[in-house]
């Protein structure tokens, strides 16, 4: 309508037309702007939650470096009990071998004696 009223004053397109060029491109350099300025908070974001990401990766990485180490300690530790459970069973089986031997040697020494006294009464 502008362009329109424009024309019939004047004649002439030419300043209108300029004008209209002017904004487009006025238009145009603040698209471009704001596009700059879009692309590189896109990239500001993007590096932030690739430092978060790589952050999080990292402490993931350590805690199951941890548990990786727990879990080989705990494995040393009960194979460790395990082996003293088999030599504490092993010698206490050596010493009731030896007490019952003992006890059977005893026996047969004094069954004699016991039959004795036995026989007395």
């Amino acid at each position: 309508e502008v362009f329109h009223n424009h024309a019939n004053h004047t004649g002439d397109f030419t300043f209108v037309i300029q004008n209209l060029e002017d904004k487009f491109k006025d238009l145009q350099e603040f698209g471009t702007i704001k596009h700059g300025e879009f692309l590189e908070k896109i990239l500001e974001l993007r590096s932030s939650f690739v430092d978060t990401q790589s952050g999080s990766l990292d402490k993931l990485k350590l805690s199951n470096d941890s548990i990786e180490n727990i879990r080989q300690e705990c494995n040393s530790k009960i194979e460790k009990f395990e082996r003293q459970i088999d030599q504490n069973l092993e010698t206490n089986n050596i010493k009731l071998n030896k007490t019952n031997q003992s006890f059977n040697e005893i026996k047969e020494k004094s069954q004699a004696e016991i039959n004795d006294i036995i026989g007395k009464f």
